[in-house]
């Protein structure tokens, strides 16, 4: 009869003991669980503040593309005094007219890297007849560049000024660019009928008032397969005409 209970008193403690373990396995589980849940909390919060960070990053750099359309080295006093420029190329003259007010950034960018000598030595590196002839990459000036031509500028870029569908026309000074504000020096000057019929995405700041004839005999040269004239079309200078 003793013995009958001893059992029964075994078997008690035996059931107390592994409803005592499966208690604490659960509780551990539990905890384990929370916890995973507050590092995923954690790194939620790091990814949405890494977010938010590059965001704040975005905004700024926006914000400097937009403040570097305005490049500090352009003296715009120009934009009123500037009225022209005499082109001197080895082929002969082209004398340009400025349009002051429609395009008075272009103006005085040309004109400031004019009066520095910015464009003396550069050659036409793209001549297309009878669409336009296209100069004022800085590169054009060294041969052992020639694979970089068209590719060169100022160390800034500037906002687009740009004209009305139609405008364009035989004789037209538009800049050339990559894409929308980023011009920098290098312009182009219509030739014919292919450059007059343009979009509207080039910068029109100026037109030939003299000189067509020049602009004429450079769009008949011979050119290779990259446009680019054989026998050198080169900017020997260019004369600023102030008021």
């Amino acid at each position: 009869m003793q013995r009958n209970v001893i059992l029964s008193l075994m078997a008690v403690v035996g059931i107390i003991l592994i409803i005592a373990i499966f208690s604490i396995n659960s509780d551990k589980n539990s905890l384990e669980n929370k916890s995973d849940k507050i590092v995923n909390s954690d790194q939620e919060s790091s990814n949405s503040n890494k977010s938010n960070v590059n965001n704040q990053v975005n905004k700024t750099n926006q914000k400097n593309n937009m403040n570097q359309q305005m490049p500090v080295e352009i003296n715009m006093d120009l934009a009123k005094t500037c009225q022209g420029a005499k082109i001197k190329t080895n082929q002969g003259l082209i004398e340009i007219k400025f349009y002051n007010e429609q395009a008075p950034t272009t103006v005085a960018n040309f004109c400031t890297l004019s009066s520095e000598g910015f464009y003396d030595g550069i050659r036409f590196h793209r001549v297309i007849k009878d669409f336009m002839i296209q100069a004022g990459d800085p590169n054009s000036k060294d041969l052992t560049k020639k694979n970089s031509w068209g590719m060169g500028g100022p160390d800034y870029k500037f906002k687009d000024e740009l004209p009305k569908a139609g405008e364009y026309k035989l004789g037209s000074l538009a800049m050339a660019n990559s894409g929308p504000n980023t011009n920098g020096s290098q312009f182009f000057i219509i030739s014919g009928e292919a450059g007059v019929g343009l979009p509207p995405l080039y910068t029109l700041f100026g037109e030939v008032i003299t000189g067509m004839e020049i602009v004429d005999a450079i769009q008949n040269v011979e050119t290779e397969g990259s446009d680019r004239p054989i026998n050198d079309v080169i900017i020997e200078g260019i004369e600023v005409l102030e008021k």
